[in-house]
């Protein structure tokens, strides 16, 4: 079943999308993702973000395209916690609910 980040940024039914880039920058977490026909890409940015977690397989090394295995989203304290799961790296943050930019 889709979580609720992910049918705000998916839409229903929700598809498969790639995380294409995820950068941490001046407490903005902005992600990218691309969806599987890579017919359709957009820019989440979570504002007031302040990372929880960062976990990395190196063995798995770096790839430009990752799989999304999970993603969630839990009400904390006034705000979001979103943890993102990739398989091979999982990210876990607080923020604002995020804003979708179509690039």
């Amino acid at each position: 079943m889709a979580s609720e980040i992910e049918r705000f940024l998916f839409g229903e039914p929700v598809v498969v999308h790639f995380v294409t880039r995820f950068e941490f920058s001046k407490n903005t977490v902005s992600a990218e993702f691309l969806s599987f026909d890579c017919e359709k890409r957009l820019v989440a940015k979570f504002e007031n973000a302040e990372i929880v977690t960062v976990e990395q397989d190196r063995e798995e090394g770096d790839s430009l395209m990752l799989d999304i295995i999970g993603f969630d989203s839990y009400p904390f304290k006034g705000s979001w916690q979103f943890v993102l799961n990739c398989g091979s790296v999982e990210w876990s943050w607080n923020s604002s609910w995020p804003t979708i930019q179509d690039s």
